[in-house]
């Protein structure tokens, strides 16, 4: 058995080249079963004539904008954080106080604020009574 490289894939591509490389009789006869099309990023492709899927390169600008996107986005959740932790520590000294917690609005402290619907809406409430009269209607008719 000649000696090569080591194979640098693992799982079924790794065993789809080394049965190719060591075993080529056996490949040549599998080699029309080995599912192609959605199957492939399973690595259930013939290896040798699958490309390397490689990044598109970007170029400076692109990857400027990426670093000022990141940037502010920590930076805004740094902002967050630091608010949120100010209402937190708000709360604690009024409960070592023996105070109730103070109803806040976190918007004001430039978090965004969770909207929360109690009841049902307007919209909710046509359908209800659409379909009640509708349910009411089929009861009706049928009743006969």
């Amino acid at each position: 058995m000649p000696t090569s490289m080591p194979i640098p894939y693992r799982g079924q591509k790794g065993f789809l080249v080394y049965v190719k490389e060591r075993m080529p009789q056996l490949y040549a006869r599998i080699k029309d079963k080995i599912p192609a099309g959605p199957l492939s990023g399973l690595g259930l492709v013939d290896p040798t004539t699958s490309a390397p899927q490689t990044a598109a390169p970007t170029d400076w600008a692109t990857l400027i904008q990426n670093v000022a996107n990141t940037a502010a986005q920590v930076y805004l959740t740094k902002e967050q954080i630091d608010a949120q932790n100010k209402i937190l520590n708000l709360q604690l000294s009024r409960a070592q106080q023996g105070l109730a917690p103070l109803d806040l609005d976190p918007s004001i402290y430039g978090l965004p604020s969770a909207g929360v619907s109690v009841g049902i809406t307007p919209d909710v409430k046509k359908m209800l009574i659409f379909g009640g009269i509708g349910i009411a209607a089929v009861f009706l008719l049928t009743r006969r």
